[in-house]
């Protein structure tokens, strides 16, 4: 118990401390093992499941930031589909990018909703700010990729593009 203590304390004391804005070669399941960490009760809590990416792949990023969007995306999708919600994370090259994919098997998005995304203030969560996807995309363009909303025919899906690291 004072292990799984202690290795919680220091995520939530990396997910804190500020940037330091030195974009580096991050593992995208680094990155995920962190998400998960920090998400791992609230996932118990909904019987949510998981599904991990089969590859890795180094991107070029900061570790912290990208932990943050990656909780972010998550979380929105834990949100969405309440109980039982599944969540799929995978890994692609695209284009010259790395593509992290996080889809999930809830309700979906409106075509309203879709068209407001990345709008400051826009949500449609009762005790939402509005910012969450606004800030994760400042982030990725700040990596020199970007973040898109997919459309599946089922859920929602989010595709984080970032660069691959040499």
């Amino acid at each position: 118990m004072a292990s799984r203590i202690g290795t919680i304390t220091a995520e939530l004391l990396g997910f804190a401390r500020k940037a330091t804005g030195t974009i580096t070669a991050v593992s995208l399941n680094k990155v995920i093992e962190g998400a998960l960490l920090l998400l791992r009760d609230r996932i118990a809590t909904l019987d949510a499941v998981v599904h991990l990416p089969k590859d890795d792949a180094l991107v070029q990023a900061e570790a912290v930031r990208l932990e943050q969007v990656l909780v972010n995306l998550m979380a929105n999708a834990l949100d969405a589909g309440q109980n039982g919600v599944e969540i799929d994370l995978a890994i692609e090259l695209k284009d010259g990018f790395v593509e992290l994919t996080v889809a999930d098997n809830g309700p979906g998005l409106s075509v309203e909703t879709r068209g407001s995304l990345f709008q400051p203030f826009s949500t449609t969560k009762r005790d939402g700010l509005g910012l969450g996807l606004v800030i994760s995309r400042d982030i990725m363009a700040d990596f020199g990729g970007d973040l898109v909303a997919a459309t599946p025919e089922q859920g929602a899906a989010f595709i984080m593009r970032l660069r691959p690291a040499p």
